[in-house]
């Protein structure tokens, strides 16, 4: 990324890993959860989203909140996901240069019942971080890797409407390592997949 680079952002968090660990190994408390067909629904999801973490790159950009829309729908094992996550950083200087970014995608999860009728899932993202800075041309425009864990509560309070909180730590594969921790928040509506792209999917 254009400006100053000083050392790397920060080192990674252990809590990510403890806790999608920890997940993985919950015995289910609460009810009995009947596996779904693949691709027998499909959720959307659209949240707000806070970078919440301070490291080495903060001190040279701010960041303003976020929009996240995602799809997902059951898997042979787990779920799949689909989405963006839009967020755009202010530089705290004239010499950093505001931008804004565009995370495409892909993922994978597993959810248990906790408790009642609330659900922990847990998974993993790959895809891409495009970034565009403000009033630049193509030669300041950026395309990396990115990867992220991911935890997420939901509770259904509707037909079809369910709650989402999560957090989320993703890595960006710079030349020094943008490392930034999401908080959010939003709904998610669930609908049975038409047949037709039930059998595209399969």
């Amino acid at each position: 990324m254009p400006a100053q680079r000083a050392g790397r952002y920060g080192k990674p968090p252990q809590h990510a890993a403890i806790l999608l660990t920890v997940s993985l190994l919950l015995p289910s408390t609460a009810r009995a959860q009947a596996p779904a067909s693949p691709f027998d629904t499909i959720a959307a999801s659209l949240r707000l989203t806070a970078n919440v973490n301070h490291n080495v790159f903060h001190r040279y950009w701010d960041s303003d909140p976020g929009v996240e829309l995602e799809f997902e729908t059951p898997f042979y094992f787990g779920d799949v996901q689909a989405g963006f996550h839009f967020n755009s950083f202010d530089g705290r200087t004239e010499e950093q240069p505001d931008f804004a970014s565009l995370y495409a995608f892909l993922g994978w999860g597993y959810e248990l019942p906790v408790y009642g009728r609330l659900d922990w899932r847990n998974g993993i993202r790959v895809g891409t971080f495009f970034t565009r800075f403000a009033g630049s041309g193509d030669n300041l425009s950026e395309l990396e890797l990115a990867a992220a864990l991911d935890t997420r509560l939901s509770y259904p309070f509707a037909r079809h409407w369910s709650a989402e909180l999560s957090t989320r730590y993703q890595v960006v594969f710079t030349y020094e390592r943008l490392r930034l921790l999401f908080l959010a928040f939003g709904v998610s509506y669930a609908l049975k997949t038409p047949f037709w792209l039930q059998e595209f999917l399969r």
